[in-house]
């Protein structure tokens, strides 16, 4: 979902790029609706997912210091599972256009064959954009992308807001573990879902196991 994101505070060497999603095109009729609709979006790690257990919380600060003058999220456990996000955070960089959004976090425990860690976030209702009238964010998901875990445990991605007036909205970010083909539609949604987002019955629909989430404040 990035748009390239500039040279700014790139992220740290050793870790590569392991995912770009597709170019979308945001219009002015669906701003909102495409506020995390962006141009490409990047996951980063340096092992695949189905294969890493980090070795313990003693990894967390490894994991935070990938990303300089990063904001602390916190991280609400939702109890289904025996992986743990055990750190997150975020940092906003605003002069960007649209909007970059850098976020790095930590996950210890197995994830099983034929399972998948997603990254899903919405842009809660209950904020606004700087938009004038302003426009209320969606509280519809769009997948930002699968969380390939390094041998930390550790996990970066960047995304951009989709359009510059996005600052102000606060976004729920949400790590599921998902199937093989809940991933394959993430992977590839379809074009309304990639323009509108999914709705929010999409993860229980789709047998998806929440483990965390954790707010973005743009503001």
């Amino acid at each position: 979902m990035s748009d390239g994101g500039g040279p700014g505070d790139s992220t740290p060497s050793g870790w590569h790029t392991t995912l770009i999603g597709r170019i979308g095109i945001v219009v002015a009729a669906v701003l909102i609706s495409t506020a995390l609709v962006t141009s490409a979006y990047i996951v980063r790690g340096s092992s695949s997912a189905s294969t890493t257990e980090a070795a313990s919380e003693t990894n967390v600060s490894h994991c935070i210091n990938q990303l300089q003058k990063a904001d602390s999220a916190i991280v609400e456990d939702a109890g289904n599972s025996n992986l743990k996000v055990v750190a997150a955070a975020y940092r906003i960089f605003p002069d960007q256009s649209p909007p970059l959004i850098k976020r790095v976090g930590g996950i210890i425990g197995k994830v099983d064959h034929g399972r998948h860690l997603w990254l899903v976030s919405k842009s809660l209702g209950s904020s606004h954009d700087t938009a004038n009238p302003p426009n209320a964010g969606t509280d519809r998901y769009y997948a930002i992308g699968e969380l390939l875990l390094d041998q930390h445990g550790c996990w970066s991605a960047e995304t951009n807001t989709g359009y510059d007036q996005a600052i102000g909205l606060v976004y729920r970010d949400t790590v599921v573990d998902v199937d093989d083909q809940t991933s394959s539609l993430f992977s590839a949604p379809s074009p309304e879902a990639l323009r509108d987002g999914f709705d929010p019955h999409i993860l229980q629909a789709q047998n998806a196991t929440i483990i965390a989430s954790y707010d973005v404040s743009t503001a």
